[in-house]
Protein backbone atom coordinates (compact mmCIF):
# COMPACT_ATOMS: atom_id res chain seq x y z
CA UNK A 1 0.00 0.00 0.00
CA UNK A 2 1.29 3.23 -0.70
CA UNK A 3 1.43 6.13 1.89
CA UNK A 4 1.60 10.08 1.69
CA UNK A 5 2.45 12.89 3.61
CA UNK A 6 0.32 14.75 5.76
CA UNK A 7 1.82 18.30 6.86
CA UNK A 8 0.85 18.61 10.54
CA UNK A 9 0.70 22.53 12.19
CA UNK A 10 0.91 23.23 15.30
CA UNK A 11 -0.73 26.03 17.16
CA UNK A 12 1.63 28.86 17.78
CA UNK A 13 0.42 29.48 21.76
CA UNK A 14 -0.42 27.61 24.81
CA UNK A 15 -3.33 28.48 26.67
CA UNK A 16 -2.28 31.37 29.08
CA UNK A 17 -4.53 29.94 31.97
CA UNK A 18 -2.27 26.76 31.88
CA UNK A 19 0.22 25.94 34.95
CA UNK A 20 3.62 26.01 34.25
CA UNK A 21 3.93 22.01 34.90
CA UNK A 22 1.15 21.37 32.55
CA UNK A 23 2.65 23.09 29.77
CA UNK A 24 6.10 21.12 30.24
CA UNK A 25 4.29 17.69 30.45
CA UNK A 26 2.26 18.15 27.23
CA UNK A 27 5.89 19.39 25.71
CA UNK A 28 7.32 16.22 27.13
CA UNK A 29 4.79 13.91 26.10
CA UNK A 30 4.99 15.63 22.36
CA UNK A 31 8.64 14.68 22.28
CA UNK A 32 8.18 11.23 23.38
CA UNK A 33 5.86 11.03 20.27
CA UNK A 34 7.26 12.86 18.04
CA UNK A 35 10.70 10.56 18.51
CA UNK A 36 8.80 7.48 18.42
CA UNK A 37 6.96 8.34 14.97
CA UNK A 38 10.31 9.41 13.84
CA UNK A 39 11.32 5.83 14.75
CA UNK A 40 8.30 4.02 13.69
CA UNK A 41 8.39 5.93 10.01
CA UNK A 42 5.40 7.30 10.38
CA UNK A 43 6.75 11.01 11.15
CA UNK A 44 9.02 12.98 8.92
CA UNK A 45 10.92 15.81 10.49
CA UNK A 46 9.33 19.39 11.06
CA UNK A 47 10.26 22.08 13.16
CA UNK A 48 9.75 25.11 15.19
CA UNK A 49 8.88 28.15 14.15
CA UNK A 50 10.81 31.31 15.13
CA UNK A 51 8.69 34.17 16.82
CA UNK A 52 10.96 36.85 14.64
CA UNK A 53 11.20 37.38 10.94
CA UNK A 54 11.14 39.72 8.05
CA UNK A 55 8.73 39.37 4.83
CA UNK A 56 10.30 39.90 1.78
CA UNK A 57 8.54 41.02 -1.56
CA UNK A 58 9.53 43.01 -4.35
CA UNK A 59 8.54 45.83 -2.63
CA UNK A 60 11.37 44.94 0.02
CA UNK A 61 11.88 44.00 3.61
CA UNK A 62 9.70 45.17 6.32
CA UNK A 63 10.56 43.33 10.08
CA UNK A 64 9.04 41.21 11.75
CA UNK A 65 7.52 39.85 14.17
CA UNK A 66 4.11 39.30 12.56
CA UNK A 67 1.66 38.62 15.73
CA UNK A 68 -0.98 36.87 13.56
CA UNK A 69 1.43 34.29 11.88
CA UNK A 70 2.74 33.37 15.20
CA UNK A 71 -0.40 32.84 16.78
CA UNK A 72 -1.86 31.27 13.69
CA UNK A 73 0.90 28.53 13.78
CA UNK A 74 3.99 27.05 16.14
CA UNK A 75 5.38 24.37 14.06
CA UNK A 76 5.00 22.06 11.15
CA UNK A 77 5.56 18.13 11.45
CA UNK A 78 4.84 15.30 8.36
CA UNK A 79 2.81 12.62 9.02
CA UNK A 80 3.19 9.38 6.58
CA UNK A 81 0.09 7.61 6.18
CA UNK A 82 -1.50 5.35 3.95
CA UNK A 83 -5.13 7.74 3.78
CA UNK A 84 -6.17 10.42 6.01
CA UNK A 85 -7.86 8.43 8.31
CA UNK A 86 -4.73 6.83 9.24
CA UNK A 87 -2.83 10.38 9.78
CA UNK A 88 -5.59 11.77 12.28
CA UNK A 89 -4.81 8.45 13.83
CA UNK A 90 -1.08 9.23 13.91
CA UNK A 91 -1.46 12.62 14.52
CA UNK A 92 -3.83 12.00 18.38
CA UNK A 93 -3.15 8.88 19.51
Amino acid sequence: MTTSDYLLISRGQWDESAWKEDVQEAIDRFYVWYEQGLADGVLKPGSRLEHRGRQVSRHGITDGPFAEGKELAGGYWFIVAHHLGHAGEVAAP
